[in-house]
């Protein structure tokens, strides 16, 4: 997982012993028994890159990330900030860092923070979703990639 750069989903009885805590983790992971529309759903998410490039006059910066439920039971959505050494960014700010979204409704995280006169942050969103209250579970987190550049003084 570490050597490539492509979202990979796992399909598996087993989902603890992929999800050991540790870095590199399955971008999407779907637990068995598991619906065909789950696995497209995982696949149209791994499919969709999430990144940019900021440019700001001012001292901060700011982000709107919009997570979508395609589902048709509630979702759970986290986000976080990491910083250009892949480690957490507790300096960037995120409104509602978790939010539980209702089927096919849109929430939206923000993200803001210094701009100082250049730097890289890496957003991760993660969805779990369980089926018909039963555990089959389907997991998926997508990162992206933001440059954020202060121009002027």
């Amino acid at each position: 997982l570490a050597e490539f750069a492509v979202p990979v989903i796992f399909i598996t009885a087993f989902p603890e012993r992929l999800l050991t805590g540790e870095r590199p983790e399955p971008t999407f992971l779907i637990t068995k028994p598991f619906q065909r529309s789950t696995v497209k759903a995982a696949i149209a998410q791994a499919l969709t890159p999430m990144s940019g490039e900021v440019k700001t006059y001012t001292q901060t910066f700011a982000l709107q990330l919009k997570a979508f439920n395609p589902y048709g039971t509630a979702q759970k959505f986290s986000i976080k900030v990491l910083d250009e050494n892949g480690a957490d960014a507790p300096e960037i700010e995120i409104t509602a860092p978790h939010m539980s979204l209702p089927p096919h409704e849109t929430g939206a995280f923000y993200v803001w923070g210094d701009a100082g006169a250049h730097k890289q942050i890496t957003v991760c969103v993660t969805s779990q979703y369980v089926f018909n209250g039963v555990g089959a579970q389907i997991r998926g987190e997508v990162c992206g990639k933001y440059d954020i550049t202060r121009l002027g003084r």
